[in-house]
């Protein structure tokens, strides 16, 4: 009896395996990140961002957001938006994945904004 009872929890388990396995949907999320190289006059020289593209959005370690310009093979030029100080040699940069884009409408006509399109104006975005 013992032999039925553990038959049927092993033929349990193996239909709950099996289940699992048949909805299984691996996610893949690969992370480009690259190495500041150098950096003034808020322009950074990146290395290590193979497959960033033209215009699109980076971040940097310090929180500082800037924009992939100059692609070349092994560099890319990027123009950070907003204060360029905090960034150093040998910080991590990532891509965003989006293009730079900024909002529009009459939600912000005739508004302050700073490059990112965040309102600069105090008044409720």
């Amino acid at each position: 009896m013992a032999n039925i009872t553990n038959a049927t929890a092993a033929a349990k388990i193996a239909e709950q395996l099996t289940a699992q396995i048949q909805s299984f949907k691996p996610e893949s999320a690969s992370e480009e990140i690259g190495v500041v190289r150098e950096v003034g006059d808020g322009i950074a020289s990146i290395t290590g961002l193979k497959h960033v593209k033209s215009m699109e959005m980076l971040t940097f370690e310090d929180g500082a957001m800037g924009v992939a310009l100059n692609l070349e093979q092994d560099r890319v030029g990027a123009m950070v938006l907003g204060d360029y100080t905090g960034i150093k040699t040998g910080q991590t940069v990532q891509g965003t994945g989006k293009v730079l884009s900024l909002p529009v409408g009459d939600d912000v006509l005739g508004r302050v904004l700073d490059p990112l399109g965040k309102p600069l104006d105090g008044k409720e975005a």
